[in-house]
This record gives C-alpha cells, structure tokens and sequence, in this order.
C-alpha cells in the first residue's frame, strides 16, 4: 500500500462543510433541518472521540488532520443507515391497456 503520510500533517478545511451540506441536500442527500448548523460540532466530537481512542493505543494524532476524518468515513461506513428499515417502493398502478398497433410486414426469404 503506498504510503500517504500526508494525512496526518494535512489540517482538515471545515470552512465549506455547511455550504457543501446544503448543495448535497438540493440533489436528493435526505439530511434532516438544522444538519448544517450541527455539522461542525459533531465533527469536533466524533474527532475527540477517535483521538482519545488512538491515544490508548499511543497513537498520537491531531483531532484537525485529515487521517481523523478518513478513520471518521471508514467508521461511519453503513452505519448511518443501520437499524432503519427500507421503506417499500411506491405502490404502482398498473397502466391503462391501450390498444397495440399491429404492422403486418411481409415475410422475409433468404436465399
């Protein structure tokens, strides 16, 4: 694996964090009202969180890098979603029948 030793001197940029919330919620990203002004808090928390769990194991990382937000994605991976239960696709009715054209072609020979 190659090495990437830059994520744990490179600060994470937050500054885009509630703007980039909001243009994910305009494509379809269902994020609950007020997400945008809880974001950052719940980043600094989850980073704390994942600091004082590597310092345990005399791990000695800042909470403003970028390996905390990767070790945050990777621990977050299919979490968010468990416990809930999908919901069912919407109920379809079924199309009016409409008439189909019939083409009467004649048959093709090949020689």
């Amino acid at each position: 694996m190659p090495n990437y030793k830059w994520l744990i001197s490179q600060k994470l940029d937050t500054s885009s964090l509630p703007a980039r919330i909001g243009a994910l919620r305009k494509v379809g990203v269902p994020y609950p009202p007020g997400t945008e002004s809880r974001a950052l808090a719940d980043l600094k928390s989850q980073a704390a969180k994942i600091v004082t769990s590597l310092d345990t194991g005399l791990v000695k990382a800042s909470p403003d890098t970028e390996i905390i937000a990767l070790i945050a994605y990777l621990q977050r991976l299919g979490t968010d979603i468990k416990g809930q239960t999908p919901s069912p696709p919407p109920a379809q009715t079924a199309a009016p029948s409409r008439p189909t054209a019939q083409l009467d072609l004649p048959k093709q020979t090949h020689n």
